[in-house]
């Protein structure tokens, strides 16, 4: 369901249907990582930096040693002009 939620969501302009199905996913599963990484995906094509990069923290502290939420953040503060930030996370990413 979450894949098939960003598969079709890039055809989509809206996403917020899909971000209230991922709300009641991770309501009931608070420690699901993926669920986080497809809901900042879907905020970052929303220009909702803030949101996703919070998903993207959360999806950090569940499994710190997986590299998309760092590249995730990284967007998220690439896409604010944060640019040294960016790099951080990036660099977190390529440690892994």
């Amino acid at each position: 369901m979450l894949q098939e939620a960003v598969r079709v969501s890039e055809h989509l302009e809206d996403c917020t249907e899909w971000i209230i199905q991922l709300n009641r996913c991770l309501e009931k599963y608070p420690k699901f990582y993926e669920g986080y990484i497809y809901r900042g995906k879907l905020f970052i094509k929303m220009k909702k930096y803030r949101e996703a990069a919070a998903d993207f923290n959360e999806a950090i502290q569940i499994n710190r040693l997986r590299q998309i939420a760092y590249i995730g953040r990284g967007d998220c503060e690439r896409a604010a002009d944060n640019y040294d930030s960016a790099i951080k996370f990036y660099n977190q990413a390529l440690k892994i």
